[in-house]
């Protein structure tokens, strides 16, 4: 009975993984995982910057609470826009998410 129980546990040999191809393959993730998720992020956020820098008098724009106005003053970290007549509000510059093309 334990020549039987022996001959079995022949064919069920277990291979062994070197250390070097998982840190290989946790590396590769990582890798993986850096140009899906980071890297487009990243673009996306000196996009948003350039924007942000060329803000110009005159532009309309859009601000994270959704207020649709136009730029009449810009100063160093806020904007002054004109969302209806004789009406004008400061926010700051970081708020606003979208220049909208002039018709």
């Amino acid at each position: 009975m334990v020549e039987t129980l022996y001959g079995m546990g022949q064919g069920t040999q277990q291979s062994q993984t070197s250390p070097l191809t998982t840190i290989i393959f946790i590396v590769m993730i990582i890798g993986i995982l850096y140009f899906l998720l980071f890297m487009p992020q990243r673009k996306q956020e000196q996009k948003r910057k350039q924007m942000i820098q060329n803000l110009n008098k005159g532009d309309n724009v859009v601000t994270s609470g959704g207020v649709h106005g136009t730029i009449t003053r810009i100063k160093e970290n806020t904007v002054v826009v004109k969302v209806a007549e004789k009406t004008e509000i400061t926010i700051e510059k970081s708020s606003v998410t979208k220049v909208k093309e002039r018709k």
